[in-house]
């Protein structure tokens, strides 16, 4: 059972996945979970991993959990995406606590979202099904953690799989009685023999929040690079690493960032109610900067809103619509967005036009108010903002 959890604190580029990844290989005797946010990640990771025999389930004759199963009864070292949580049942618990398993979560790990954006189309919940559900007492809602419990033993409907499942690991929530959330089951986090969380800015993230709330011990630690590579090391502050790269970035204080002063303003519900105003001034002003202030060419860009169409998370579907690409002339190609994860693909980019105000989830928040717990949403939005520089910044700043 896990006793202490170490977050390796520090920023993108000073190690982290390469000590992580030295000391798997320095340690054969540790079978290993080790999870990314993204399929491509994943490929790379089980790569650097070959001298531990690391494997990703594959979708061959098998289905991909059941892949997963099988590499995790044989005890072998499995590299996935937070996506395999979802289909957890109480004997692959087991199996993880048998076999002693160390978790490793690579990343900004999304601890909690909303249910219907991590399951297929096929498996999504509406309101009117939880109401229902409610009322005929087959499912129950703790008054106080919210925490979504299946009640009815009978239920013979297989339309819902996934959505039962996750009740029977507590890992379903119905926050202010009309939003179903799927938060990381801490019952599946407390089976592992270890587990490491690699990251950046800790203290603002949601992921502090979720361990606070279900009382996780953790310790933060940082990465020193040495004759022998990276290890890990005694925790110390980004403060050096913010002083050595902060001449790398210039900020421009102009008139084209005056749409941007009032609180709200470039917010995804802004940018949504003004998708013909004020939303085509935005990309105008975009442009302007890129062409005209930095005269930049189309190789050296790099810019994002958020999507038409899409919600503060930038890829849920509002209106009943597909988000879409917004698209600047010149320079439609080097959108990026901005939840956009580690990539090398823009390592030469040097002009950057980042025209989003990033707000949290309001339920998410009110959810942990609730539970006593603080959010920091100016430090959680510098965090967002950090993580898409750092992109494109890698050839300067990433190790």
């Amino acid at each position: 059972m896990i006793d202490t959890i170490t977050v390796i604190d520090a920023p993108c580029g000073e190690g982290k996945t390469t000590a992580m990844i030295s000391y798997l290989n320095a340690h054969p005797e540790i079978p290993f979970i080790y999870i990314s946010p993204l399929i491509k990640t994943v490929e790379d990771i089980t790569k650097q991993l070959s001298q531990r025999n690391a494997k990703a389930p594959q979708r061959d004759a098998k289905t991909k959990k059941q892949n997963f199963l099988d590499l995790l009864d044989a005890g072998e070292n499995i590299v996935e995406t937070h996506q395999l949580f979802l289909r957890f049942t109480e004997d692959d618990i087991n199996t993880i606590h048998a076999k002693g398993y160390t978790l490793i979560i690579d990343e900004a790990l999304d601890v909690i979202q909303k249910f219907n954006s991590v399951v297929d189309k096929s498996e999504q919940v509406q309101k009117g099904t939880i109401a229902q559900w409610i009322d005929n007492n087959q499912i129950i809602v703790d008054e106080k953690t919210k925490i979504v419990s299946w009640n009815d033993k009978e239920y013979e409907d297989h339309n819902f799989p996934t959505f039962i499942n996750c009740t029977k690991h507590h890992a379903l929530l119905y926050i202010n009685g009309n939003v179903l959330m799927w938060h990381f089951p801490p019952k599946v986090l407390q089976v592992f023999d270890n587990i490491f969380v690699l990251t950046y800015r800790f203290e603002s993230s949601f992921l502090k929040c979720y361990f606070d709330l279900y009382g996780f011990n953790y310790q933060l630690m940082s990465v020193v690079q040495s004759d022998e590579g990276y290890r890990f090391s005694e925790y110390v502050s980004d403060s050096d690493f913010r002083q050595k790269n902060k001449n790398l970035i210039n900020i421009y204080e102009g008139k084209l960032n005056d749409l941007g002063n009032s609180w709200y303003s470039l917010s995804a519900n802004w940018q949504r109610k003004h998708q013909k105003s004020q939303k085509m001034q935005l990309l105008n002003n975009i442009r302007n900067y890129l062409e005209y202030v930095k005269k930049a060419k189309s190789q050296d860009v790099i810019w994002t809103v958020f999507k038409n169409n899409a919600d503060e998370d930038d890829f849920s579907f509002s209106f009943g619509k597909k988000p879409t690409n917004p698209k600047i002339k010149g320079y439609t190609n080097r959108f990026l967005s901005s939840n956009s994860k580690a990539t090398n693909d823009y390592r030469d980019t040097s002009v950057l036009a980042y025209g989003i105000n990033k707000f949290c989830d309001k339920n998410i928040i009110n959810f942990f108010k609730d539970q006593k717990l603080d959010f920091n949403q100016n430090a959680y939005a510098l965090s967002e903002m950090l993580q898409w520089i750092f992109i494109v910044n890698d050839i300067n700043i990433c190790a």
